[in-house]
């Protein structure tokens, strides 16, 4: 089995299934935009972009899922995600935005958020390697009474002081123009609603010490009238930076900001962080943050507003040059300070995180997602009586830099590429023939073209079983069981490095319809003795649908 249980199925009936789930849309794995790519100009930006999409799987412990990939000019690294009617808000790092909308077009919006990146980028280009990380960390759509409030957090650069903040600008519009107006970025009309302080001065003591990927700049409606904003260390934690923030109550830095949407006015809610990723206010009331730790130590944590969560005074990380923390008494102790919920050691690279309320995933109802960079990975954390009881990795394959939950239970991600990938289950399958789609391809034999291709969507679906322990991929391993590439028509118990259980190598022949059949039928009365530890496939359609799957990986 491959690591994670990853499908990597047949091309050909990935294409066919993307096909049938974008319901016609255009199916195309296109080439990823050029990390060094620069903003078109207004003029040259088209308003709407082709959609363009490919489809995987993965299984997890309670669910199959699709992972619909849908690539664009989303900028990769950075920027921020918010659910909107029946898709999501984009925000590039540098400032653009597009509503997208599954398996339609992707459209640019008319306002861009106004961060002066250009300003920054044409100073320090060639200074600060990373000056990317100058960009928009989140992004939030309210819509009230007719009208929408667009909010984002990002940086701000001020020449004549040669410094940078964090801003939270706001713009209000209606909502019949969000999706109607004229393209063509607008900068005008956006108010300062808070600005952090210190202003951070550069250069510092090194060039390269340019840490405004450790800003935080998740934002979280509260209530009515209070923002909740994240705002990271920025580097300055008394061992990277002789100065330190985070226990400073005079500084807006390592802390959770609570932000008057009405004056402006900003009070500290929690301190003590490093750079938190991640806000979600849970049904309950609960508010829950993910933190980003130094080498080791990635937390969540519950949050209580006036508690101290310790940084940089207590971690479960160490610096990523020696396996301590030097700024700690007690390494890996929390004396004095409230603990996370739970940590990650080592650190996947925590980001995001999203509760599920919506009842697309029913079983997961109540648990908290999170994303991560390092591994590619989305977390599903089960807490119960104020502790993680169960954190499942899913492996998504690439880095999560934001999610939502949309408004049907779709789970969203923006991911450090130019892609969104939407996740749902995989529907359950009733009985072929119960449905008016088996019952058309019934009627006409399968032998049309619309026949053929929902068998052979079936059949990938009705695959996803064997994943537990076999693999599908042409030339990958073997997992638990054998790889299934190719099985029908082979020899029985002859794929190559295999060690099959001595009740197969006794059996003879070719893994034709017939023999098959019996074998999914009733594994353990077909081969008295075989390792396969599955009770078998009672439904005679559902078994000759995958069948004809397997035929088709073979051809």
């Amino acid at each position: 089995m491959k690591k994670w249980g990853i499908l990597s199925a047949s091309v050909l009936a990935c294409a066919l299934l993307a096909a049938y789930l974008t319901a016609g849309s255009r199916v195309d794995d296109t080439t990823r935009l050029p990390s060094h790519q620069t903003e078109p100009t207004s003029s040259s930006s088209p308003e709407t972009t082709p959609w363009n999409s490919t489809t995987e799987f993965r299984n997890t412990n309670r669910y199959n899922v699709v992972l619909e990939m849908v690539q664009g000019p989303f900028q990769g690294w950075f920027g921020g995600l918010a659910s909107y009617e029946n898709g999501v808000i984009v925000a590039t790092r540098t400032g653009r935005l597009f509503f997208v909308s599954p398996r339609e077009e992707i459209r640019r919006l008319p306002y861009r958020v106004p961060i002066n990146w250009h300003a920054f980028s044409t100073r320090f280009a060639g200074h600060l390697g990373e000056h990317k990380r100058f960009s928009v960390k989140g992004l939030l759509a309210i819509p009230r009474e007719g009208r929408i409030a667009l909010i984002a957090s990002h940086h701000y650069w001020f020449e004549e002081d040669r410094c940078y903040v964090l801003r939270v600008s706001r713009k209000i519009v209606a909502e019949s123009d969000l999706l109607g107006a004229e393209p063509g970025p607008r900068e005008r009309g956006w108010e300062t609603l808070f600005e952090t302080s210190p202003c951070i001065a550069l250069p510092r003591a090194k060039p390269t010490q340019f840490y405004a990927h450790e800003a935080g700049g998740q934002l979280l409606l509260l209530d009515e009238n209070m923002l909740l904003l994240s705002v990271g260390h920025e580097g300055f934690d008394g061992v990277t930076d002789p100065v330190s923030f985070a226990q400073d109550p005079s500084a807006s830095y390592g802390k959770t900001l609570a932000i008057d949407l009405d004056t402006g006015a900003a009070e500290i809610f929690t301190s003590g962080h490093r750079n938190p990723q991640g806000l979600y206010l849970a049904p309950d009331g609960r508010v829950w943050s993910t933190e980003h730790g130094p080498r080791g130590g990635d937390e969540l944590n519950l949050l209580r507003k006036g508690g101290d969560y310790g940084w940089p005074e207590v971690t479960y990380g160490t610096t990523y040059e020696s396996l301590s923390w030097p700024v700690a008494k007690r390494p890996g102790e929390y004396e004095g300070y409230l603990q996370p919920i739970y940590a990650w050691v080592p650190s996947p690279g925590i980001s995001s995180l999203v509760g599920v309320e919506k009842s697309l995933f029913e079983q997961w109802r109540g648990d908290l997602l999170v994303g991560s960079l390092r591994g590619g990975m989305l977390f599903r954390v089960r807490v119960r009586e104020g502790r993680a009881v169960l954190t499942e990795p899913i492996p998504i394959g690439w880095r999560i830099r934001d999610l939502v939950e949309m408004r049907d239970g779709t789970i969203a991600m923006k991911t450090d590429s130019d892609r969104l990938i939407f996740m749902r289950p995989v529907p359950v399958l009733p009985p072929l023939g119960d449905t008016e789609r088996d019952r058309s391809a019934e009627e006409t034999g399968a032998t049309d073209a619309v026949g053929d291709v929902w068998k052979l969507e079936r059949g990938e679906l009705l695959s996803l079983s064997c994943l537990g322990c076999h693999t599908l991929g042409k030339g990958e391993p073997s997992g638990i069981g054998s790889n299934l590439w190719g099985v029908f028509g082979r020899d029985i118990a002859a794929h190559p490095g295999y060690d099959y259980s001595e009740a197969l190598l006794a059996k003879s022949g070719r893994w034709n319809e017939t023999e098959l059949d019996a074998y999914l039928k009733d594994p353990e009365g077909y081969a008295s003795g075989t390792t396969m530890d599955y009770p078998g496939m009672s439904s005679r359609e559902d078994r000759r649908v995958l069948i004809d799957y397997f035929r088709a990986l073979a051809q």
